[in-house]
């Protein structure tokens, strides 16, 4: 049905469809926006190698042999992209989707303690670098609009018939990280003994 031609009880009862489909879907529609902001997050640490504030992250006396490590196998050297094994990378989740909130982080204690290393350091980044920065809320805020408003514009056009919701309504960002990780040839090959893990400072 064309909007124009809609009555004002019609364009009422429309808006009182999209409103429950929204509500319905709510968690839906909050885990596509946490897979923008997370995508968009993962892009800005694993590639660019960025805190929260948009500092370059970069490596404070890196022993050479760690630093020869990672050339081997094609990983950065120039800035910190917290790119080594894959481990924090990988293990970035959505942890819990209830009542109507989207719990996303690390999925392990292990690397959820290198993350917060990282972090608070002095010898490491010493900065916020997991949280979400200004232009990642806004993409998240903007995403969720367009959901929103997609199901009370289906709700106009398809009345009477309940609006139109997919499962997901935009394509989740997929960070392009290097794909290659340490293999145990490598740390022999180059007598890389493995760090204690670190602890909470």
């Amino acid at each position: 049905m064309a909007t124009g031609d809609i009555t004002p009880e019609q364009f009422e009862q429309a808006c009182k469809n999209a409103s429950k489909v929204v509500q319905q879907n709510i968690g839906n529609i909050l885990i596509n926006v946490a897979n923008i902001g997370s995508g968009e997050l993962q892009y800005r640490v694993f590639n660019d190698g960025k805190t929260t504030s948009g500092k370059k992250m970069l490596y404070k006396n890196a022993p050479s042999n760690y630093t020869r490590l990672r050339k081997d196998v094609g990983l950065r050297t120039d800035l910190k992209d917290l790119i080594f094994t894959g481990n924090l990378f990988y293990s970035m989740n959505i942890l819990s989707t209830k009542n109507n909130e989207v719990v996303y982080g690390f999925n392990n204690s292990g690397t959820a303690q290198i993350a917060e290393w990282q972090e608070t350091s002095d010898k490491q980044v010493n900065q916020p670098i997991f949280d979400l920065s200004p232009k990642e809320i806004d993409l998240m805020e903007g995403q969720f609009a367009r959901d929103v408003e997609s199901i009370f514009t289906s709700a106009l056009e398809d009345y009477p018939n309940q609006p139109r919701i997919s499962q997901r309504t935009a394509k989740t960002i997929k960070p392009r990280i290097k794909t290659k990780t340490i293999t145990n040839k490598t740390k022999k090959k180059l007598k890389i003994k493995p760090k204690k893990k670190p602890t909470k400072r």
